[in-house]
């Protein structure tokens, strides 16, 4: 979810979790994810309650977290934009109607389109 991204982009560790706090993370959260904010804060929290062993590493991990989250923005951009130039082909199509008419044809367009 891009709320988590978010979230991992500004506190990529768990101790840096730790330090803001639960309620910060749900102030954060709650920017992009209004409905999850709550839930997602919870699980956090919950995992981080249950963090017994702390690795050596886990700070250098901190380095790639934000990296990897970057990568992964880029990548859910450029599948939007890919659903969006294959949505427009098909509606471009002369045969739109038929493709729309096979099954998950509609369910595809209702789920992707406003």
């Amino acid at each position: 979810h891009p709320a988590v991204l978010d979230l991992l982009q500004h506190y990529p560790t768990p101790h840096a979790l730790a330090t803001v706090g639960r309620q910060r993370w749900a102030t954060r959260l709650k920017k992009l994810a209004p409905r999850l904010a709550e839930r997602l804060a919870e699980d956090i929290h919950q995992a981080l309650s249950a963090q017994q062993v702390v690795v050596p590493g886990t700070e250098v991990a901190g380095l790639v977290v934000p990296r990897l989250v970057q990568q992964l923005s880029t990548l859910r951009t450029q599948r939007e934009a890919l659903t969006r130039e294959v949505e427009v082909r098909v509606h471009a199509h002369p045969l739109c109607p038929v493709l729309m008419s096979l099954p998950r044809g509609r369910h595809q367009d209702r789920r992707t389109t406003p």
